[in-house]
């Protein structure tokens, strides 16, 4: 108890010299309370706490300025005090009064001793602006500084996080890169010091920032260094899977491609498990970030990196667009089936649930339609698509049934982007097909719900009868004109149906595109990657053949009051109405009721 009682005091006296209006005089109050806790500090005679005292010792002298006096005693009980955390916050009030006294040599090792860098900087004589600069002062003085290593793994990280995001311009700048270089040539000059314990650390960050200049071979030689030199066992647990990025890298996607893989996955595979499932775990579970798929796993995000950033996209290069979307599907949805615990979009948790019950309860699914998966599904071909269906329900090697089992499955899920890929290639007897399978109101737990329901019949910007199959009926219906078009021969009804067909057609990939599409902007995962609609392969197809339809009907119409009809139903054919059809009902009609009709009729004038 005395001892806490001199500690807050020596605290709280601290505290008053830290006021802008304490001006320090000798022998004023503040001073005086602080010679009387080093007074009592000093006298303690125990064992139990000398360290304790000695450290509010010290604090008091180095508060009022005693820099001699600290000096001093440190000199005297040094090597009794026993090497503990206590001893080197001691000592580093000790290192900052033997810079108040122009030790500054004196101070740096005190400082480098304590692995602080940073103080290490601050007692040059020249301090350099440029902040590898300074790591490479306090490397020089404390190579094998934690602190160092916590430092150079944090800049790494957000050089990682923010150097491909395009509103980071902060990391993109020839400065920038200068920087980056200059650490990566500090991590490896490092890695060679022998002075350095833990060289595995610095080639395996060498390995990691020559990977980000495209210097495969030389971060495959760091790597291969960091094994060599690597004593702890979690941390080479680290290194072979970086080991293994690298390799896929490189790697020719051949014959012997799948089997290396397969024994590659299975290990890490394991790891994740293990990881997930002990105590510490579960906590990191609970962080499960679905919006970003951020599980703060190193296993899950590394094996993640290696599928979707080298795997997924040589094998798509290759032309295997099925093992492609067999393996993304693993990557994105492997993890979130061993874990119980899920955090929501919103940052809110879900409960102690499993993501069946998120999938079957949420009102947006924010997870299953933004991921890597689904962009590659979503962008692969609707016929490949099938195909990859078929394969999830019936796997036909070990390394199928390995990824089909640690996948994501739903009938209503596939059965929708399916049918709406159909509609999307104007496939609408097999658009019918996939969407009669899904579920009744599945539709409402996509957030493309309101665009859904725009009526993609009429020729005006205006809702339909809210439905919960809104999808399913636009196939229907655009099956049964497109049927009935090769059937009907008189031409006045087969030009009205062509019209309506050639409507739907335009619409569903114009204001009421959420029929065709899950996504409209140029933003996809985060990225500025996406065409906007109107640009995609499918939209300008499907557009040149509605307006070929509509220039088709329109000629083929016979019966005048038929045609004046139809024209009237769309804004920009007044003039056509006005030239050609003024002596029909529907013509004198609008004159009646429409002024931009009779705008039309005084300009013919």
């Amino acid at each position: 108890m005395d001892f806490l009682l001199l500690a807050k005091r020596c605290e709280d006296l601290r505290a008053d010299t830290w006021s802008p209006w304490y001006y320090p005089k000798k022998n004023d109050s503040t001073t005086y309370s602080l010679q009387r806790v080093v007074t009592e500090a000093i006298a303690y005679k125990g064992k139990r706490f000398k360290s304790r005292y000695a450290l509010q010792a010290v604090r008091a002298m180095y508060t009022k300025r005693s820099n001699d006096e600290c000096c001093d005693f440190w000199t005297k009980i040094e090597r009794s005090l026993p090497d503990d955390v206590i001893k080197s916050m001691t000592k580093g009030y000790v290192a900052a009064c033997e810079y108040r006294r122009g030790n500054k040599q004196k101070a740096r090792e005190m400082y480098a001793e304590l692995g602080d860098w940073l103080s290490v900087v601050d007692c040059m004589d020249s301090i350099p602006e440029n902040k590898y600069d300074k790591l490479d002062i306090g490397l020089k003085y404390a190579p094998n500084s934690k602190s160092i290593q916590n430092y150079v793994a944090g800049q790494i990280f957000l050089w990682e996080r923010y150097g491909n995001c395009s509103w980071m311009w902060d990391y993109k700048t020839e400065e920038a890169i200068t920087n980056y270089k200059k650490l990566m040539k500090i991590c490896h000059r490092t890695a060679r010091n022998p002075q350095v314990k833990d060289k595995s650390f610095w080639w395996y960050s060498a390995a990691f920032m020559a990977d980000r200049f495209d210097k495969t071979n030389d971060a495959i030689n760091y790597i291969a260094m960091a094994e060599r030199t690597c004593k702890k066992t979690d941390f080479l647990e680290r290194i072979k899977i970086m080991s293994i990025y690298f390799q896929a890298k490189t790697r020719r996607c051949n014959e012997n491609f799948d089997g290396w893989l397969y024994n590659k996955l299975t290990w890490l595979d394991k790891l994740i498990k293990r990881d997930a499932s002990d105590e510490n775990g579960m906590i990191t579970c609970s962080l499960y970030d679905l919006s970003g798929n951020i599980s703060f796993f190193y296993c899950h995000d590394m094996m993640r990196k290696i599928i979707l950033g080298e795997v997924c996209p040589k094998l798509m290069k290759s032309g295997r667009k099925i093992r492609a979307m067999q393996l993304a599907n693993y990557a994105d949805n492997s993890l979130i089936n061993y874990t119980k615990k899920v955090r929501g979009w919103d940052g809110e948790v879900v409960g102690e649930t499993t993501m069946e019950v998120y999938r079957a309860t949420c009102k947006v699914n924010n997870y299953d339609f933004s991921n890597a998966f689904f962009w590659l599904i979503d962008s692969a071909g609707v016929d490949n698509v099938v195909k990859y269906v078929r394969l999830l329900r019936n796997p036909q090697t070990e390394f199928d049934r390995f990824i089909s089992k640690n996948s994501y499955y739903s009938d209503d899920y596939f059965n929708d982007i399916i049918g709406t890929q159909m509609l999307r290639n104007m496939r609408y007897a097999e658009a019918e097909k996939y969407l009669g399978k899904v579920s009744y109101g599945y539709q409402k737990r996509l957030n493309t719900e309101v665009y859904v329901n725009i009526d993609p019949f009429s020729c005006q910007w205006r809702k339909r009868k809210v439905t919960n199959d809104a999808k399913y009926e636009f196939a229907v219906k655009m099956n049964a004109l497109e049927r009935a078009l090769k059937t009907i021969k008189e031409p006045n009804r087969k030009a009205e149906s062509m019209l309506q067909f050639a409507l739907g057609l335009k619409k569903s990939f114009s204001e009421a595109w959420a029929l065709t599409y899950y996504y409209k902007g140029e933003n996809y995962l985060w990225r500025h990657d996406a065409l906007p609609i109107e640009e995609r392969m499918e939209t300008v197809s499907a557009l040149k053949r509605a307006e070929k339809m509509e220039n088709t009907a329109f000629a083929m119409f016979t019966d005048d009051e038929a045609a004046a009809y139809m024209h009237s139903l769309y804004v920009g054919h007044y003039d056509i109405i006005a030239e050609r059809y003024s002596h029909t009902k529907i013509a004198k009609q609008m004159l009646s009721t429409c002024d931009n009709y009779k705008d039309y009729l005084v300009k013919r004038k």
